[in-house]
Formats: C-alpha cells, sequence, structure tokens
C-alpha cells in the first residue's frame, strides 16, 4: 500500500512538477539502474489520468532513455523553461517587491541578494540551441 506522504503531481503547476520529479529521484531513482524501471516508477505516483498521457508519450515506450522521457514530459509544461532559464521579467519583479528593504533587514537584504545573484546567473548562460 502507498503512504500518504508519496510524491504527487495532482496539479498543472509548474513548480509542483519541478518538485515532484525531483522527490521521486531522491527516494527512489537513485537506487534503480534499468531505464524502464524508472519511467514505469516515476509515472506510477501520477493520477491515473495524469499516468495515461505521459505513458501515451513517444518517449515512454521500451528502449528510450529515462532521461528523453523526463524531457518529453518537460516540454509538455513549457512555461517550466523560463523559470529554469529566468526572465528580465522575474528579475523586475524581485527587484520592485524588495524596493523598500532597509539596511536593517539584514535576512531580507541576504534573501534578495541570493535571488538577485541566481537570476542574473541565469539570464547570463547562453541560450540553448
Amino acid at each position: 500500500p502507498w503512504e500518504s506522504n508519496v510524491p504527487k503531481f495532482t496539479t498543472e503547476d509548474k513548480e509542483d512538477l519541478q518538485d515532484f520529479i525531483e522527490q521521486v529521484n531522491d527516494i527512489n531513482l537513485a537506487q534503480i539502474t534499468d531505464e524502464e524501471e524508472m519511467k514505469r516508477l516515476l509515472t506510477s505516483y501520477l493520477p491515473a489520468k495524469k499516468r495515461e498521457i505521459w505513458r501515451a508519450l513517444t518517449e515512454y515506450a521500451a528502449g528510450t532513455s529515462y532521461k528523453d522521457f523526463k524531457k518529453a514530459v518537460l516540454k509538455v509544461y513549457l512555461e517550466l523553461k523560463e523559470d529554469l532559464d529566468g526572465t528580465l521579467e522575474e528579475l523586475e519583479r524581485l527587484c520592485a517587491e524588495n524596493k523598500a528593504i532597509r539596511h536593517s533587514e539584514e535576512g531580507r537584504l541576504k534573501r534578495f541578494g541570493m535571488g538577485y545573484r541566481t537570476l542574473v546567473k541565469k539570464l547570463s548562460q547562453a541560450p540553448a540551441i
């Protein structure tokens, strides 16, 4: 029987998808070397309809790597690419949300600095071709 705190992806939210894949990787996939079993296990945590859709992807077929399958899934969620690459809009929003930080708010200032550096690093990467 499945435990109640297993990884779940029941929404269409891109952040939930990232969390789901990372949680499944952390829990189980590190111990499995068979590509077919890795794909089966990742999809086994999904609700029935989503599981059926993911397993209908061409890349789920035998002989296709787990890595290629995961890429195919992520391509269905194109908005996730923006999160991974960063956007100028996101940088502007971060700056706007934090423009009232006072120098006495050290923790908040550090978190802003971390977020800013992370976005600048993402935005400085050459686009993938």
